[in-house]
């Protein structure tokens, strides 16, 4: 008898892409906002609306957004499945996975309707 495949390896790596975007992107722009919220120039202007919709004009940069935002989601439904899992929440694996990769998959495509809309 051949063993039994498993996908897991694929959302294994799918979660660690997105919790290394998140890591490295995440920090700069929480740090940015704050700058700007101080009132200094460079992150008002950096951030301003002309800046940012001239930016997403260009569709190259609307594709890796809605990659960080789609590798991002998914990392976080890895992290929420495991953690029902550990905590042993009555729900069912099956279950548990479904919901959260679908949940995950739904939001990546509200982004891209809404990067799409730009």
């Amino acid at each position: 008898m051949k063993p039994r495949g498993s996908n897991e390896a694929l959302f294994w790596l799918i979660f660690s892409g997105g919790g290394v975007v998140s890591a490295m992107l995440i920090p700069s722009l929480i740090a940015s906002t704050i700058l700007g919220g101080f009132g200094i120039e460079e992150a008002q202007v950096a951030f301003s609306y002309d800046r940012i919709y001239s930016l997403l004009s260009n569709w190259i940069v609307r594709i890796v957004v809605l990659a960080v935002i789609g590798a991002s989601l998914m990392h976080a439904a890895h992290r929420i499945r495991h953690t029902i899992h550990d905590t042993r929440i009555p729900i069912p694996d099956p279950i548990a996975a479904t919901l959260c990769y679908l949940s995950a998959l739904g939001a990546s495509g509200l982004a891209a309707l809404l990067l799409a809309g730009l």
